[in-house]
């Protein structure tokens, strides 16, 4: 590969091409000069690339006969029904690919890949306490047994099913006594019993179901920048979000579609997937930061090292999958953020806890005892309209910056290693303008951007490719 990108040049690249040069004469009037392979790629980063030409109205490179063409008519242009013969056939060549497949004899048709699939069709609606129906039955000819393998092994295999349905950020939680405590104690019960049961508001799951998976979704955080409106009537010189910026919807929405998929796909597998409702999820921001997706921050809730401030409620499934638990993590986050105070300043309501060090000490009722951190006076916060017309916080976290700049990665490594240039970083941070009131033009612009070169967020896919 060396020899080739050293013998052959760009330029001489276009020319095989035929595109160097291109331009001159009659092709300047349809198309610009490329003197190399750099100006042809950017040229085709325009909302509408040079190489694509309109045409009149009605005018498509089909030629279509309009005297001819009429609205179809499905009884003049019946289908031909399938004749029994090949219908046999289809179905026993389904059936035998089936049972290869279950047979562990063709990759990507195993148990596994029909759990996924069958889960690619659940809606964007939350799932039921108890999961996801998984579409995908197996017949009484099927292999029944649950897909297992090393608990090590499962979990890989769940991390790459919920990656393509929308999150990278998948972590496992052994169910110890220490752990249950993370739960509502009015709406939770362990207790001997063979399967799960809703008794009015009260869940009471089987001693059995020893793992809970835990996974993120992120939420838009560039768009969630629009939130940052000017408000010199505050302290901090910010106020309400506006809704086109309230991008915390759009990550919740993002994490209903994958609970859906998620809990089908254990399902399908061949475990139990129970899914229990909001009253959970007081104390959501524990479950990622035991499971090791994140860690605790400043605004009392989780700070994930991708997705800074900006991933979204951790959500849950409670299942008899064995899976490895996996580890909480220090990527400096929770040091960075006694230096940064970057969400406390921005803070409409001044509720976020501008400490310089932790402290065991709650500040409201709401707080619940036992760990040493920053807290949330979530009385004023909720007093101010959050999460409904907040939630400036959330895209400020410098850990929220894009990786694309150099910069970023190099100080989320810094930063994980030593604490002594935090305060630096978050000065530099402030100096480069990241997190400061946008001006009422460029929300208004945010209608009319080049959708093709605008770098917005998404999960689909857990990540994002530059076509």
């Amino acid at each position: 590969m060396s020899k080739f990108h050293s013998s052959v040049s760009r330029r001489d690249f276009m020319k095989g091409l035929g595109l160097a040069g291109i331009g001159v004469g009659a092709a300047a009037a349809a198309s610009p000069v490329f003197r190399d392979l750099d100006e042809l790629a950017s040229a085709g980063k325009q909302s509408k690339p040079w190489w694509i030409k309109e045409r009149d109205y009605e005018d498509i490179t089909t030629e279509v006969d309009w005297q001819t063409y009429k609205n179809y008519d499905a009884a003049a242009h019946p289908s031909v029904p399938v004749s029994d013969e090949v219908k046999a056939a289809t179905t026993a060549r389904l059936a035998k690919d089936k049972a290869d497949g279950l047979a562990g004899l063709v990759p990507g048709a195993d148990r596994r890949a029909f759990a996924l699939q069958s889960a690619y069709g659940r809606g964007g609606t939350g799932p039921l306490w108890d999961g996801a129906d998984n579409w995908w039955k197996p017949a009484s000819t099927d292999v029944v047994s649950p897909y297992n393998e090393s608990p090590e092994y499962n979990l890989q295999v769940v991390r790459a099913a919920l990656h393509t349905y929308g999150t990278p950020a998948v972590g496992v939680v052994e169910l110890t006594p220490n752990m249950k405590k993370l739960f509502n104690k009015d709406l939770i019960s362990w207790e001997d019993r063979s399967d799960p049961v809703l008794d009015g508001k009260v869940y009471r799951f089987p001693n059995k179901y020893k793992y809970m998976l835990v996974w993120e979704t992120q939420m838009p955080q560039t768009q969630a920048t629009l939130n940052y409106k000017p408000d010199p009537n505050n302290p901090s010189g910010y106020g309400s979000s506006v809704p086109i910026g309230r991008m915390d919807a759009q990550g919740y929405n993002y994490g209903r579609l994958v609970a859906s998929q998620a809990t089908s796909f254990l399902k399908g597998l061949g475990y139990v997937a129970v899914k229990p409702g909001t009253g959970f999820f007081l104390q959501n921001s524990a479950y990622g930061i035991f499971a090791g997706l994140s860690e605790q921050a400043r605004p009392n809730y989780r700070m994930s090292p991708g997705y800074g401030l900006c991933s979204r409620q951790a959500e849950i499934a409670i299942t008899d999958m064995p899976l490895a638990p996996t580890k909480p993590i220090d990527f400096g986050g929770h040091r960075f953020c006694q230096k940064c105070k970057r969400c406390g300043e921005v803070c409409p309501s001044q509720s976020i806890d501008m400490r310089d060090e932790p402290s065991w000490d709650t500040v409201v009722p709401k707080n619940n005892p036992g760990i040493k951190a920053f807290w949330m006076n979530w009385d004023t916060c909720s007093g101010f309209g959050a999460p409904g017309n907040c939630g400036i916080c959330q895209p400020t976290c410098p850990f929220n910056h894009p990786t694309e700049a150099v910069i970023h990665p190099i100080v989320r490594a810094t930063a994980a290693n030593t604490g002594i240039f935090n305060g630096f970083f978050a000065s530099m941070d402030r100096k480069f303008g990241y997190g400061k009131p946008r001006t009422m033009d460029e929300i208004e612009a945010w209608w009319t951007r080049d959708l093709a070169t605008y770098k917005g967020d998404t999960i689909l896919g857990a990540g994002k490719y530059i076509w």
